[in-house]
């Protein structure tokens, strides 16, 4: 048998075979509209069909950085320096003790020397009372200062942050720090232990300044730290005063009859003697490479405290770290460490709104006439 519309008959007797008939082909024969049902699986699932039965739908295999079906995995290869989210921050000014921004998320520290021909010398620590671990670089200054820059791996960047140490009775600048994120990032992740990046702060000597520049100042002054080569005329290389030892780069061959010309680099006490012997004329160009600088050095050298100003504390909550405990599914409190979590627990950065310290003034900056 099979569905009838006609049946039973208006104002005609019920037939119970009919009716367990149509009823049978309603929840059986899926014929209420005339239309199947079906669920479909969309990109990147696998699975489903017409609602006639019991269906499931999975995920399609993923293939590439992030391979699997169920538990996804990203190959060891597939977190490139490209893809790391990592940010830079310095410190700069004469000897003492400095904080390294992103602490024990950081990489080996660089250095170098404020001016040509200072010396650099620098430790991890020195003359220090410490309760709690800290990234340090301790400079022994030769000259007018040093630098030391350090690249970290961070998931943060809220607020910049620039801290300047200066001399009460002189205002000179002792210390900088300069980073998307405040010294206590990685170095405890407690801003009360760590409000400021200088180890050897005195209050009866120093004074401490912040500074919070917006996206676009940052921008500006980064654009600012790029230096280009400088090119030179021969007439040039011989007037100006440049150091003999220094390197140039210029198009030369030795060979006449060689259709392309080499790129080398040579001193300026060579190119003068190539010059004297008619080996290059007074038309060749020459350049020389002077290096990056440090985010610090753009601020000293263009930018000065408007000691007009003074903005509010920004009292926003900013990353400090990673948490030390994570719960699990069923709330239990573990260790936020690999061994002990399950592949799928997510560990939240640790946000914390800074204090204002009542020693630390809030300034702007203005770009020097």
């Amino acid at each position: 048998m099979a569905y009838n519309s006609a049946k039973p008959v208006t104002g005609g007797s019920l037939v119970a075979a009919d009716m367990r008939e149509n009823f049978r082909a309603l929840k059986e024969d899926d014929i209420v509209d005339g239309i199947t049902r079906s669920v479909i699986a969309g990109t990147g699932l696998d699975g489903g069909g017409q609602l006639n039965a019991d269906r499931t739908v999975n995920h399609t295999a993923h293939t590439g950085d992030v391979t699997g079906s169920t538990a996804l995995t990203i190959a060891g290869t597939a977190v490139t320096q490209a893809k790391l989210k990592t940010s830079i921050g310095s410190v700069g000014g004469v000897s003492g003790n400095y904080t390294l921004p992103g602490g024990e998320y950081g990489f080996y520290p660089q250095v170098k020397a404020k001016t040509d021909g200072d010396r650099v010398s620098a430790y991890i620590a020195s003359g220090m009372v410490l309760i709690s671990y800290v990234t340090n670089i301790y400079f022994s200054v030769y000259g007018t200062g040093n630098y030391a820059r350090q690249r970290y791996v961070t998931s943060s960047g809220e607020v910049f942050w620039i801290f300047i140490l200066k001399d009460k009775i002189t205002k000179e600048i002792q210390g900088m720090y300069q980073a998307p994120d405040h010294p206590c990032f990685g170095n405890g992740g407690k801003p009360l232990l760590m409000p400021h990046p200088f180890g050897d702060y005195d209050e009866t000597k120093h004074e401490i300044i912040v500074i919070n520049p917006s996206l676009a100042e940052i921008e500006q002054m980064e654009l600012e730290t790029v230096v280009d080569d400088l090119e030179y005329t021969l007439q040039n290389l011989l007037e100006d005063y440049v150091q003999d030892d220094t390197e140039f780069s210029f198009e030369y061959s030795e060979h006449n009859d060689d259709p392309e010309d080499d790129i080398i680099s040579m001193s300026r006490k060579d190119i003068i003697a190539l010059y004297a012997e008619n080996k290059i004329d007074s038309n060749t160009k020459f350049w020389r490479s002077l290096p990056d600088k440090d985010l610090l050095e753009v601020i000293t050298e263009n930018y000065e405290i408007d000691e007009k100003s003074s903005p509010k504390w920004l009292s926003i909550p900013v990353t400090v770290g990673l948490p030390k405990h994570v719960k699990d599914k069923k709330g239990k409190k573990i260790l936020a460490d690999y061994r002990f979590m399950s592949p799928d627990t997510a560990v939240q950065p640790v946000k914390k709104v800074i204090p204002h310290p009542s020693y630390i003034k809030t300034r702007s900056l203005k770009r020097k006439p």
